[in-house]
């Protein structure tokens, strides 16, 4: 799509759909798959209480890894700091999906299109449900509504995590479509129309310093206005 015709087709979206932006066609995979890690139990018992420790002695909320809740809610934290876990983000705005699939220009192939996933998530937790034990071996893809304590990431990008303990999340959806109806589908939009697309983001508030809401985020938004434009 072109973005002008990306706009038209977001508009026009319907409640229920959640959104995931990428640089390039990469496939959906969880940051803790990316390391070639596929042990979630190992990980969880061995990795993360220390995790667990050592944020909690910075954190305002007290993190208890033995309730799943407050488990997620570590690991959604631990997810926007750079730290792999199973969950991959989403948003429920094509807009902010929009955002982060043009942000970084460095990932962009001038040669290639960004993509904008767009994943049925109404039908799909119709299906499968939304409960889910993070320790459990049965194979697994849900949507969680994760707690945000100390992440002032969740709020402006309208976050939603996916939680998956297998490498292959499109296989599995996949696997349920051929027996239903369609979960996932993507959008391509070619680089050349960035410049556009993130002008008009601005417009709507949907900006580094709004998305990272920080010293970095503000020092990010500065930067790409003043030195990267296209």
């Amino acid at each position: 799509m072109t973005w002008d015709e990306f706009k038209s087709f977001a508009s026009h979206q319907n409640d229920g759909h959640i959104y995931r932006g990428q640089a390039r066609h990469w496939r959906l995979q969880t940051s803790f798959h990316k390391t070639g890690h596929a042990d979630l139990i190992t990980y969880l018992d061995d990795k993360i209480p220390e995790l667990e420790n050592h944020i909690n002695a910075f954190a305002k909320h007290e993190y208890d890894i033995k309730d799943d809740r407050s488990l997620g809610g570590l690991l959604n934290l631990a997810q926007h700091q750079g730290y792999p876990t199973p969950l991959l983000d989403w948003s429920k705005s094509p807009f902010v999906a929009a955002f982060f699939a043009f942000e970084d220009k460095v990932k962009i192939k001038k040669d290639g299109t960004v993509s904008i996933f767009i994943f049925n998530d109404t039908e799909w937790a119709a299906q499968v449900g939304r409960y889910v034990r993070l320790r459990s071996p049965k194979l697994s893809v849900r949507t969680l509504e994760l707690p945000g304590y100390g992440n002032a990431r969740v709020l402006p990008e309208q976050s939603i995590t996916m939680f998956s303990n297998m490498d292959d999340i499109e296989k599995i959806i996949k696997a349920n479509e051929q027996c239903s109806r369609q979960f996932l589908t993507a959008v391509s939009i070619t680089p050349q129309e960035r410049a556009k697309a993130l002008r008009d983001l601005h417009l709507m508030g949907i900006t580094w310093g709004s998305m990272f809401p920080s010293i970095k985020g503000v020092c990010k938004q500065l930067s790409e206005r003043d030195f990267n434009s296209d």
